[in-house]
């Protein structure tokens, strides 16, 4: 299951304080067109992968990936915390997180960089 969300355009509230595209492109966003272009390149990607698998998007991904290089906090799934740094991300996708005494493979939990607003 993979969810996220998009702040399109300002809502006539000001008990929020988030930026839009709307206010990034300095323009409204038709909501509809915006969809199609989503699921369009999904459908491209999805397809890629299929055929070459995850280490085609890998170097593109590392290098706008925020958490890389930063430390970090892990909540496992059993809510164990864990801190290290993010090192890198393995060839099947996983985060690799580095603690003084041993190198952690992350494909679930959650994670909080330190220092930066995520």
């Amino acid at each position: 299951i993979i969810g996220f969300g998009i702040n399109i355009n300002k809502v006539n509230s000001t008990d929020f304080n988030f930026a839009t595209l709307e206010d990034v492109f300095n323009k409204n966003i038709n909501r509809t067109i915006l969809l199609e272009e989503i699921l369009n390149t999904f459908k491209t990607d999805l397809n890629i992968y299929a055929n070459k698998g995850w280490v085609i998007f890998k170097d593109d991904y590392t290098k706008n990936c925020i958490t890389i290089g930063k430390e970090v906090t892990w909540f496992t799934p059993n809510k164990e915390k864990i801190m290290g740094i993010a090192t890198s991300l393995a060839n099947n996708g996983t985060l690799v997180l580095t603690t003084k005494n041993k190198e952690y493979l992350i494909n679930s939990g959650e994670i909080i960089s330190q220092g930066s607003e995520i």
